[in-house]
C-alpha cells in the first residue's frame, strides 16, 4: 500500500474491507497487490550430493559429474572425473 494511489481521484488514503482497498475519497474499490517474498536457492548441499554419489558409485561418476557442472560450471574438484 505504500505509494499507491487512487487511480480515480489520486488520493492514497485507503481503508481496507471485505479484502478490497477503498479510496476514503471516492469510495473506488480496489484489490490490494499482493507483495512478493525473496526467495534463496542454494545449490551448493545438491552438488555435495552429487559429489558423495560420485565417489561411491564410480561407475556413474561421469554422469554425476555433468550434473555438478550444470549446478556449478566452476567446480575444479569435480573436472577431475572428466
Amino acid at each position: 500500500m505504500d505509494n499507491f494511489k487512487c487511480k480515480n481521484c489520486g488520493a492514497s488514503d485507503f481503508s481496507m474491507k471485505d479484502n478490497y482497498l477503498i479510496c476514503n475519497y471516492c469510495d473506488s474499490k480496489f484489490i490490494p497487490e499482493k507483495q512478493e517474498k525473496e526467495t534463496n536457492i542454494s545449490l551448493g548441499s545438491d552438488a555435495e550430493n552429487l559429489l558423495n554419489k560420485m565417489k561411491n558409485d564410480p561407475a556413474n561418476a561421469r554422469m554425476y559429474a555433468n550434473l555438478i557442472l550444470d549446478i556449478d560450471p566452476n567446480n575444479q574438484e569435480v573436472r577431475k572425473y572428466l
